[in-house]
């Protein structure tokens, strides 16, 4: 047989055939058991005939799997016979020898299987799976269908082949993006509360949460003097009801300790009176941290050394805040109001476009609860934090910074912070 034999452009339009086909079934393979859990679970509410048709195909993995397999090597199959068939007329007509022939035959042949049957096609699936599925799925169900008592058959002699493929189809567990996901759709649903959501969320954040992202800032600490005198130190306490007070010695930089309020009682007199005595003596030792600790590793030291507070420090040494047992808990389980607490809201609302917020109120909170834009740059996480950073300065009581459709008017300064803040969200420019 020659070129210009008749058999010869059969062979060559059936050969690019065969290789789509092999492509097809190689495809096929890697899309459906490349799919999650998750993926799996949204397409039961899907009412969508692709979705009922992907998972009734996935209801027998091991047959479906099987099936995959024999057509694909049965088309592989074909193609090298038909390759074998057209190197051996294009080797006569040409007349090459047999070295040129078996590199035809065996190199570039195998090439084209491999890259375009397997590789390609593979890659194609993997870069969306679900997509690839829906496509394929009605060709699939019918040659399933049609294979399916070999299938069954080559199922009963590979026993062991069941666990192996049931491996295959489970071993893409949870992301975290994908639990994420679900946790919203869950949600939206009206299956889980909002402050479950939550809950789980910062639970799964936990491990990665850093002491910084969760410390009351320098600024904020209520802390003394070590040369206070003590009446102070009870003033301090009645105002800021805290049951632990830092002490300093020439500056907040040098924190000497950690005043347990319960260590009081025993210097107040019968009449009601104070005794004096030195700070710096009531002092327990005080334990340090660097901002970048996860807080699950503090947790289990504040367990192991029976603490409820540290120290926090910066890269210099310096303080940075404090950090407390109540700010770890609360970092899971939502803010914690006790019997001293007095609620204040971050975010009040006084009609749809005005509102006065609390400088600590996280820029994502802002954004989720107003569906607003505000950038979250790196380092910067609350709205004063944002406002510092547009002004380049500590702004003014009264000032005012635009950004895009908003206006914020500076409320109040407190201790060289941004305490409150009015937002104006502009209707003419929406």
């Amino acid at each position: 047989m020659d070129p210009h034999s008749s058999s010869f452009p059969l062979l060559t339009i059936l050969f690019p055939v065969l290789i789509f086909l092999s492509a097809f079934f190689s495809g096929s393979e890697t899309a459906f058991f490349s799919l999650s859990k998750s993926t799996l679970a949204l397409l039961k509410n899907d009412e969508r005939s692709s979705s009922k048709r992907i998972l009734k195909l996935l209801e027998k993995p091991q047959i479906f799997l099987i099936t995959i397999l024999i057509y694909n090597n049965l088309v592989n199959i074909i193609i090298a016979a038909q390759a074998t068939l057209i190197t051996q007329e294009l080797s006569v007509a040409n007349n090459w020898n047999i070295y040129i022939s078996m590199i035809v035959n065996v190199g570039v042949v195998t090439f084209i299987i491999l890259f375009f049957g397997e590789i390609f096609p593979k890659i194609v699936a993997l870069k969306d799976s679900l997509w690839f599925a829906r496509k394929v799925s009605i060709i699939l169900t019918i040659f399933t269908y049609l294979m399916y008592p070999v299938a069954l058959l080559f199922k009963q002699f590979t026993g062991l082949f069941s666990a192996s493929v049931k491996d295959k189809l489970n071993q893409a567990g949870f992301t975290e993006e994908e639990i994420k996901t679900l946790l919203d759709i869950s949600e939206e649903a009206g299956t889980i509360e909002n402050n479950e959501k939550e809950m789980i969320s910062s639970i799964m954040d936990f491990g990665e949460t850093t002491v910084k992202e969760i410390m009351v800032p320098r600024i904020d600490m209520s802390a003394i003097r070590s040369d206070a005198p003590i009446q102070e130190l009870f003033q301090l306490v009645n105002e800021s009801l805290h049951s632990r007070i830092p002490v300093y010695k020439d500056g907040i930089d040098n924190v000497i300790g950690i005043i347990y309020v319960r260590d009081l009682i025993k210097h107040v007199f019968e009449d009601g009176s104070v005794k004096d005595t030195s700070l710096e003596k009531l002092a327990h030792k005080a334990y340090f941290v660097p901002e970048q600790k996860k807080i699950q590793d503090l947790l289990k030291e504040f367990q192991a050394e029976k603490i409820h507070m540290a120290i926090v420090v910066d890269e210099y040494g310096g303080t940075s805040g404090i950090v407390t047992l109540e700010d770890i808990i609360e970092e899971i389980v939502g803010e914690i109001q006790d019997e001293y607490d007095l609620e204040q809201p971050l975010l009040n609302k006084i009609n749809d476009y005005n509102y006065i917020i609390d400088g600590k109120l996280p820029i994502e909170e802002l954004n989720e609860n107003l569906n607003l834009n505000i950038p979250e740059e790196e380092g910067v996480e609350t709205i004063s934090g944002f406002i510092y950073n547009k002004t380049g300065n500590l702004p003014e009581k009264n000032d005012v910074i635009e950004h895009d459709n908003l206006t914020f008017k500076i409320k109040d300064i407190e201790n060289r912070r941004i305490a409150r803040i009015e937002l104006i969200i502009n209707k003419s420019s929406e």
